[in-house]
């Protein structure tokens, strides 16, 4: 009886495979609607003691997912992304010109919203490479200052100076392929940022650079027919 139930759950399961590798052969890449996962490394600027000085860059990964509509032409790329981090930021001391010199931020995780108008240049069957342009916006999950606090003034600056530095959004650029395969669709792209020079984590570095990788279905037509 066990090996009857374990014969029908894996003819069960090679008949789901089956079928929706025929849906996804069948489906164009154009007008089509695809949710992804995708998995890579996002740069990120080191903190020094000044933060007029240029800090090193790093590199943290990150995982996400993403929503990519397509037409004839071009279409619209939406991607939510987190990248594991734990670094320092650096901000002003205190609101007087008492409170000299600056104070560390403990920083940790960073969340990217991606929002991407596409084209889609050339026709191919497998291959489809694409270019976008748009928006990113930036969000530190945790950020907390670092004390000794001599004043409650000190304590409300550093609270409202770090939640002024913790998100920012700027122009964003990606390039990526996407290659079709029987069960899904398989993909690569880099995506250059910009981010605000007050941002706690720029630091003299306002571009950032991703490279990431993942995997795509197409669900169905983005056109009513």
């Amino acid at each position: 009886m066990r090996s009857i139930k374990t014969f029908a759950a894996a003819a069960f399961l090679a008949i789901s495979v089956t079928t929706a590798a025929k849906a996804q052969s069948g489906r164009p890449f154009h007008d089509s609607w695809f949710w992804g996962v995708h998995t890579g490394a996002l740069t990120y600027s080191g903190s020094n003691a000044n933060p007029t000085l240029p800090g090193s860059a790093s590199f943290a990964p990150l995982v996400g997912a993403d929503w990519l509509i397509t037409r004839t032409n071009g279409g619209l790329y939406v991607a939510y992304s987190q990248a594991f981090l734990s670094t320092k930021g650096v901000i002003l001391n205190g609101p007087t010109s008492a409170d000299t010199g600056y104070r560390s931020v403990n920083v940790s995780g960073l969340r990217r919203f991606d929002f991407v108008g596409m084209l889609y240049p050339g026709s191919y069957v497998k291959w489809h490479p694409y270019i976008g342009f748009g928006v990113s916006f930036r969000y530190l999950s945790d950020a907390d200052a670092n004390g000794p606090f001599t004043t409650q003034k000190q304590i409300d600056y550093a609270n409202s100076a770090v939640n002024d530095v913790k998100a920012s959004l700027g122009p964003a650029a990606i390039a990526g392929v996407q290659y079709r395969t029987k069960l899904a669709s398989i993909f690569g792209q880099a995506m250059v940022s910009s981010t605000s020079r007050e941002f706690l984590l720029s630091n003299g570095h306002t571009a950032t650079l991703s490279t990431e990788f993942g995997i795509r279905y197409n669900i169905g037509s983005s056109v009513e027919h």
